[in-house]
């Protein structure tokens, strides 16, 4: 997958959760970036998942809309 986009919805290729894209993190001592989601239809300001850079080819982007 490409960067993804901030408010766009995702979800792991293959299963049922739809996520929305918060952005990137960056912790303290840690070099690598991580990127973070939400779940759709739970507080959109707490993050659900943070995946890696390589973690992203196993997201989509959401297909279905309707999926909440």
């Amino acid at each position: 997958m490409n960067t993804p986009k901030i408010g766009h919805r995702y979800n792991w290729i293959g299963q049922p959760e739809r996520l929305i894209y918060m952005g990137t993190k960056h912790y303290p001592s840690d070099r690598r970036t991580w990127h973070q989601f939400s779940i759709v239809g739970e507080d959109p300001e707490v993050c659900w998942c943070e995946v890696l850079d390589f973690d992203l080819d196993r997201f989509e982007e959401t297909k279905d809309d309707h999926a909440n």
